[in-house]
């Protein structure tokens, strides 16, 4: 396991990748460390980043500065007594399909445990975000995706340290392309539409990409599993327009991940924002969390 240190400085800044689930299986156990998802999905080169802010004596987390996910930020100092304030920049908001919430909470978790000065691992430092996304039904698989980048294959629910996952192994360095819709849904409605029964249709969706891990038959799979659960007609309309251009697309939430042919990213990008969308040009972030501390000083 990675282990962290303290510094003594404040300027320690805190990088998680976005990440886009295209399969999950939720897997409930009465302890929550042994809570999780199975499932899959993309780290992006789309990043949050977080340090400590010293100005304010409450336990927060201020997110593109509004206050946010202030009952998680309570639960982490109660229970573990993680009572710091941490102020986090993020080019996409919380509610959209993006993991934004797990981002925080890891920034958050990560920062605390270095302030104080206990010596742990870097996995052990995120359990806490992990327990606090499965406490208030915010994110399963979210925290281990985003700790350990890549396109991953959750195999054994958990945190990083306790739950499993595969890495995708990929042939070249892909370009993706997502569109951020407009609105959000958050994650305890979205989970709460969606019956067992359907997760027990599709779980061999999981095994199937098991069986061919590829990100091409990722796309694939991801797509028909979520194509039941989101609203696709508005996006397939969409994509139409660019469909001879493009491999492949699935979407979570607001989150649209398109796998474009490599020589029409660029047009790709053109006609979609001329129909007016948010579109951000990405690769797949294979880095995971960053801990970036600041350089010491020669005087």
């Amino acid at each position: 396991m990675k282990s962290i240190n303290y510094t003594g400085n404040n300027d320690i800044v805190v990088r998680v990748p976005l990440h886009v689930s295209g399969l999950w299986f939720p897997s409930i156990n009465n302890d929550p460390l042994h809570t999780g998802s199975l499932g899959a999905g993309v780290n992006l080169s789309i990043y949050l980043e977080a340090r400590l802010e010293q100005k304010s004596s409450k336990p927060r987390i201020f997110l593109n500065d509004s206050d946010v996910l202030r009952n998680h930020v309570e639960f982490l100092c109660r229970e573990y007594k993680l009572c710091n304030t941490v102020k986090a920049y993020s080019p996409i908001g919380l509610g959209t399909g993006f993991g934004v919430s797990a981002a925080c909470l890891i920034a958050y978790s990560i920062l605390s445990n270095i302030v104080q000065e206990k010596g742990t691992t870097l996995e052990r430092a995120t359990w806490p975000a992990h327990i606090a996304e499965v406490y208030y039904r915010t994110g399963l698989g979210d925290v281990i995706s985003e700790f350990y980048g890549g396109i991953e294959i959750r195999t054994r629910p958990g945190p990083p340290g306790i739950g499993s996952i595969e890495h995708i192994l990929l042939k070249k360095d892909y370009d993706l392309i997502t569109i951020v819709l407009e609105g959000k849904e958050p994650t305890p409605t979205m989970l709460s539409r969606i019956k067992p029964e359907y997760y027990n249709e599709n779980l061999k969706l999981l095994d199937k990409l098991l069986d061919n891990p590829s990100i091409e038959n990722l796309f694939e799979l991801a797509h028909s599993f979520t194509k039941k659960i989101f609203n696709y007609e508005e996006i397939t309309r969409l994509i139409n327009k660019v469909k001879n251009k493009t491999i492949s697309f699935y979407r979570k939430k607001q989150a649209i991940l398109i796998l474009p042919e490599p020589e029409w990213v660029d047009d790709i990008i053109e006609d979609l924002k001329s129909l007016g969308l948010r579109i951000l040009k990405t690769k797949i972030s294979h880095k995971g969390v960053e801990i970036v501390y600041p350089p010491e000083s020669s005087t």
